[in-house]
C-alpha cells in the first residue's frame, strides 16, 4: 500500500508544491522500469522512497522568469525533502537505507533553437547507519545540454 498526496499552487510565475507519501510496512516497491509510483511526490534529484514502512514530505518552489517577463526560458526550481526510513532497514548498509534530507536546486535554460541547459545541485545529509558513525551524506553537481527535436 502507498498513500501519497500532493498540492500544487500556482501565482503567476511562481509554483509552489507540498507533498508527502507513506508506504505501509507490507513490502517494497519492485519496479524494473524506473516509473517510480512516488515520482512528483517525493523524488527529488534521484531519491526515491520505495521501502515498506517509509515516509517523506517535500516542499518546493519554483519560479519561471519568462513567464514574469525578465528572462525568456529561463526557471528556478528549490526544493527540501525529508525521508523517514524504516530503522529496522538501516542495518543493510544499502543506498539510500538511512533517513536523509535533500536540500535541491536546478536551473534551465531553454533556447529558442531547441537548446536546453541544465544545472543541477543536491545536498544529501544521511543519518549513520545503526550508531555506527558510517552514512553516505554527499554532494551532487549535474550540467546538462540536451537538443530537444
Amino acid at each position: 500500500q502507498l498513500y501519497a498526496a500532493k498540492l500544487n499552487v500556482y501565482h503567476g510565475a511562481m509554483m509552489l508544491n507540498l507533498s508527502a507519501t507513506k508506504m505501509a510496512d507490507k513490502a517494497d516497491i519492485i519496479n524494473p522500469w524506473r516509473g517510480f509510483p512516488t515520482s512528483g511526490y517525493g523524488r527529488v534529484m534521484a531519491q526515491t522512497n520505495w521501502y515498506a514502512n517509509t515516509s517523506s514530505w517535500t516542499i518546493e518552489s519554483e519560479y519561471d522568469f519568462g513567464k514574469a517577463g525578465l528572462v525568456n526560458g529561463l526557471v528556478f526550481d528549490a526544493s527540501y525533502m525529508s525521508i523517514n526510513i524504516d530503522d529496522a532497514k538501516s542495518n543493510a548498509l544499502t543506498v539510500l537505507s538511512t533517513d536523509r534530507d535533500i536540500k535541491y536546486f536546478h536551473f534551465i535554460k531553454s533556447f529558442n533553437n531547441g537548446v536546453e541547459a541544465r544545472f543541477r545541485f543536491a545536498d544529501v545529509d544521511a543519518k549513520d547507519y545503526a550508531g555506527t558513525g558510517v552514512n553516505d551524506s554527499y554532494q551532487e553537481y549535474r550540467f546538462e545540454v540536451n537538443y530537444l527535436f
